[in-house]
């Protein structure tokens, strides 16, 4: 039987990730895995599933994270084009996976995220890092040279990204720089420089925080 084929419109149903998020994991190359159809972006179904399954449950939706903001629950649809009745009435933390329960039921706060662990990590692969988030780039001495996403960037030349340090900066738009690998992962996805490391360490396959 072939696994059914979701839209982006069906996960964001599904799971509450919205179409935007779902499609900065891509970019990033963390989340749910997807298919290619031509130009269409399709996730399976069993893969959806498996994303739901492995997210960590808490007692509570009303504790906040660190940075104060409420951490929310989605109740997922019965959708019969989705996952399974008894997966779809499941409760998903969905932003909880850097937490785990305690015996008491509530979820401990994260550890702190070790930023240069994750930029060091991410300076050893830098070259094929930026091909994947900049293809079309190209070397010019110690520096990756590319298009700029972000903006109508038609010619490379003035975003650059410095391969030993990590430093970048887009000469076109004044006070356009950042100092490492996880601040150009922020600018490039449009996230916070939490996010930008905790995606990046996933998608290195490192652990990104302290003890």
């Amino acid at each position: 039987m072939l696994d059914p084929l979701l839209s982006d419109r069906d996960v964001e149903r599904i799971t509450g990730r919205a179409r935007s998020t779902l499609q900065k994991d891509r970019v990033i190359g963390i989340g749910i895995p997807f298919v290619r159809i031509g130009r269409l972006v399709r996730y399976r179904q069993s893969d959806v599933t498996a994303f739901l399954d492995a997210l960590p449950r808490c007692r509570s939706t009303s504790e906040t994270d660190p940075n104060g903001e409420a951490r929310w629950a989605v109740r997922s649809e019965n959708n019969p084009a989705a996952v399974s009745s008894t997966a779809a009435r499941t409760e998903r933390f969905v932003n909880s996976s850097a937490r785990r329960p305690s015996r008491s039921g509530r979820c401990r706060q994260p550890r702190r995220l070790d930023f240069a662990r994750i930029n060091h990590a991410a300076l050893a692969r830098l070259p094929d890092i930026l091909g994947r988030w900049l293809p079309g780039g190209r070397m010019e001495g110690g520096e990756y040279v590319a298009l700029n996403p972000r903006r109508s960037d038609h010619r490379p030349g003035s975003f650059k990204i410095n391969l030993d340090t990590g430093q970048w900066a887009d000469f076109a738009i004044a006070g356009l720089r950042g100092r490492d690998v996880v601040s150009l992962a922020a600018y490039l996805g449009g996230i916070g420089q939490i996010e930008a490391a905790e995606r990046l360490a996933a998608m290195l396959g490192i652990v990104a925080r302290d003890g």
